[in-house]
């Protein structure tokens, strides 16, 4: 009966520590999901900039109901820079930057 305590309590320990970092585990992954799709949208519009002009101050969209603000920059010999900053799912402010050359 002892030992059947003592692993029950032993069990219980060990799912109370896992239960946090499966939760931690979730949150992280949708934050990386979010940052996937911002950076492939920013790379969609990298192109478009790099085809049409850069405008000419920060702009906001909306994607997966999160507001972001792209910017884009032209640096030395026509290298165009463009960043994206979001607030994610754990109220880190987060910034991804691409860079192309305008032909």
């Amino acid at each position: 009966m002892t030992e059947a305590l003592v692993s029950l309590a032993v069990l219980i320990v060990i799912s109370t520590a896992l239960l946090p970092l499966t939760s931690f585990i979730s949150l992280e992954r949708e934050a990386l999901s979010l940052k996937r799709a911002i950076t492939y949208h920013l790379h969609d519009e990298l192109h478009s900039v790099l085809w049409y002009g850069v405008p000419s101050d920060t702009y906001y969209e909306s994607i997966e109901q999160v507001e972001i603000g792209m910017t884009f920059t032209v640096m030395d010999d026509d290298i165009i820079q463009g960043c994206a900053n979001w607030t994610n799912i754990n109220s880190r402010q987060e910034e991804v930057c691409l860079y192309g050359v305008k032909e």
